[in-house]
């Protein structure tokens, strides 16, 4: 049995899903018969650029239509859709992505179509293109054989020359909202003659991104393994997955700060053979889902941020702790020591709110920080070497990967820190969680951060831990929250390897 987005894959364009601000221009331009020698498709993998370029291939060589639709009967159309038409070539450049590939097809572009009107190439994922492949299809796009059609797709679009994309009609195909996503796989549901859950569907729809090739896959992978009316508890058995209870249960032991709980929860998973990215991805989706639903709600989700915070950094030490369940119990207990963090009122009343610590007693040269103790009472604090100070704080992530290789769990707590002053020759860090300060002000982890630093920088510093809160590096209070959201943002990328538009 074919997978469901082959076996059901767009003919016509009225078939196509959640892009008719590009088929109805397309269509246009075919019934007004003012065509482009090259488009060039944009957008995230699984959106339908392959297959509206198929499409309108087709119908540029149809014989017999009428309208902006293929007919699907003429000898053209009928050709194509066995895999015959020798006039609509496609072309995969991530394989055939050298110069000696594109000089090939400059020779074949000159001979005259055999079958059709056009000879149309349809060149996928464009960006794997060579630097000289490139300039050889430029010259071919700069002059075009009259019957020569270029089609153009790619989900990378910067790494497309700009001298490529600007001889080209640039559409951008946009992800699957959830409602069009429902709608195709109920359509897909229907021709299969099977019935599913509205919470499988929203299980399948969370888990897909905007991509219909990665929903429908999903979807016949659980029409092919039960015949009856597909649940999400069966879902979850099929593909291996802890149920949306357990998930749940774990978030909610995170909001709580009860690590015994959430270590409990996520060590019985383990043992009954639940895979431990694949929980961690679970719950990254879960407490998404509260998040959205907190914000919505006018309510604060800082709590429940943090702990995303805690899973996304997770995923990407998993790869290299020697069992991936330790990288999961460092996102439970630095999620968890995040919610007890608070300093008691009668502690907070003690702190002295007009004298700087004395630590941070160096004078006034280099650019001014601001201390602030638990009472949000600024304090003048300055840089006394601000040049070692900026020559460490741009290669930090640097100084991070060096940790990284001698100590995965190190690196993973050094995200959690800002460089925020230099004093007294004495690095400042500014840590997230009562946690990392301890960690830190051990001997041995210190040691090894001030190693980092000298191999990276070549600069000599001692390490001091100060909680955030307390120290603000030079910006506003608003500047440091969306730095936060942006290194949110930027970890959010790397798990899902998808572009935020």
């Amino acid at each position: 049995m074919p997978a469901l987005y082959r076996q059901y894959r767009p003919t016509t364009f009225a078939e196509i899903s959640g892009q008719e601000h590009i088929t109805g221009v397309l269509q246009q331009e075919i019934l007004t018969k003012k065509l482009a020698h090259a488009y060039l498709f944009q957008g995230p993998r699984g959106t339908g650029k392959t297959t509206t370029a198929r499409v309108f291939a087709k119908r540029l060589n149809c014989t017999k239509s009428k309208t902006a639709e293929p007919c699907g009967i003429c000898s053209s159309c009928v050709a194509f859709q066995e895999n015959r038409f020798m006039d609509i070539l496609e072309i995969d450049a991530a394989s055939n992505r050298g110069i000696d590939d594109i000089r090939a097809l400059r020779e074949t572009a000159s001979l005259a179509p055999t079958g059709g009107e056009y000879k149309i190439y349809i060149i996928d994922e464009v960006h794997m293109l060579s630097a000289p492949a490139f300039a050889a299809l430029l010259k071919l796009l700069e002059e075009p054989p009259r019957h020569v059609i270029f089609i153009l797709a790619t989900t990378e679009l910067q790494k497309v020359p700009a001298t490529i994309a600007s001889r080209c009609q640039v559409f951008r195909f946009r992800r699957a909202s959830e409602e069009e996503m429902r709608a195709r796989l109920t359509h897909l549901l229907a021709q299969e003659k099977r019935e599913a859950d509205d919470d499988l569907l929203a299980f399948i729809i969370a888990r897909s991104d905007g991509c219909y090739r990665d929903a429908e896959s999903l979807l016949g992978q659980l029409l092919a393994q039960s015949n009856e009316k597909l649940t999400i508890q069966e879902a979850s058995t099929m593909l291996g997955v802890p149920s949306p209870e357990t998930i749940k249960s774990f978030v909610e032991a995170l909001v709580a700060s009860d690590a015994k709980q959430a270590i409990t929860i996520a060590t019985k998973a383990y043992q009954d053979g639940f895979d431990p990215d694949q929980f961690l991805h679970e719950s990254i989706y879960v407490a998404r889902e509260r998040v959205i639903q907190e914000v919505l709600a006018g309510k604060s989700a800082q709590r429940l941020t943090t702990i995303m915070r805690a899973f996304l950094v997770a995923t990407q030490d998993m790869a290299i702790v020697p069992d991936p369940m330790i990288a999961i119990e460092i996102a439970i207990v630095t999620a968890c020591a995040s919610g007890t963090s608070t300093v008691p009122v009668a502690n907070k009343q003690s702190i002295p709110t007009n004298q700087p610590s004395p630590l941070y007693q160096g004078g006034a040269k280099g650019g001014q920080s601001v201390v602030k103790d638990e009472l949000s009472t600024p304090i003048a604090l300055t840089s006394d070497n601000p040049d070692t100070f900026k020559k460490i704080q741009s290669s930090w992530d640097d100084v991070i990967q060096h940790v990284r290789v001698h100590n995965p769990v190190a690196s993973t707590f050094l995200r959690a820190t800002t460089p925020s002053a230099m004093q007294n020759g004495s690095l400042v860090l500014s840590v997230q969680f009562p946690l990392h300060k301890t960690f830190f002000e051990k001997p041995d982890n210190s040691k090894m951060v001030i190693a980092s630093i000298l191999e990276v920088t070549k600069e000599t510093v001692s390490l001091a831990c100060q909680l955030q809160g307390q120290i603000v590096s030079g910006t506003s209070l608003h500047e440091q929250k969306l730095n936060k959201e942006e290194d949110l943002l930027k970890n959010v990328q790397e798990v899902f390897g998808a572009k935020m538009i």
